[in-house]
């Protein structure tokens, strides 16, 4: 259900929080940035005790636990983006760049034919996209692939059971002048 309250409404509650936290610490705040998270069934968050970087994740099926455990792997992990098909089309160029100098430049390679050579670079590409693809990454909470699957096994058991998870988006906070890293895509 869609909610009534307005972005003034948010604002104005926001600037209320600001001003009874600026009343305790004694120190003025600046809200910098404020980003609305919608999400169809749940908002997961995760924040370390070092409060040095937090995430917000936006999930379509799945339970509280699933988003939080998300929000951690976003955190601890860095992802840049959800799937390897999100990557930045620039990036994934520097990589191939990257990876045909180092084939060419191999003398392992210097004998392969091009379909093995262009097969050799095609898996490095894969390899350093995919580093950096939330749904690609190795699950950091217990580091073994197959229990989490991330999100490979784990994913698909869940869809199973609650017919069809998305994740909807996540979001990366930290503090200071960087700007937060947001994914608008969606994984099924």
């Amino acid at each position: 259900s869609e909610s009534n309250v307005s972005v003034g409404d948010i604002l104005a509650l926001t600037d209320e929080k600001r001003r009874a936290l600026i009343s305790k610490l004694g120190e003025n705040l600046t809200v910098r940035r404020l980003t609305l998270v919608k999400a169809p069934t749940i908002v997961g968050s995760y924040v370390p005790t070092d409060n040095k970087k937090a995430a917000l994740v936006a999930l379509e099926g799945g339970d509280a636990e699933l988003a939080r455990d998300v929000a951690m792997q976003v955190v601890a992990a860095s992802p840049r983006y959800l799937t390897p098909a999100d990557a930045p089309p620039e990036m994934v160029a520097k990589e191939r760049e990257i990876a045909t100098d180092l084939v060419n430049n191999d003398a392992a390679n210097a004998k392969k034919p091009d379909e093995i050579k262009a097969k050799i670079i095609d898996g490095k590409v894969r390899k350093a996209v995919d580093e950096f693809a939330l749904v690609q990454q190795v699950f950091v909470k217990n580091g073994d692939l197959t229990d989490w699957g991330f999100h490979t096994d784990r994913f698909r058991k869940v869809q199973r059971r609650n017919s069809g998870l998305t994740i909807e988006s996540f979001l990366t906070i930290t503090p200071g002048f960087e700007e937060p890293k947001r994914t608008p895509s969606k994984e099924k």
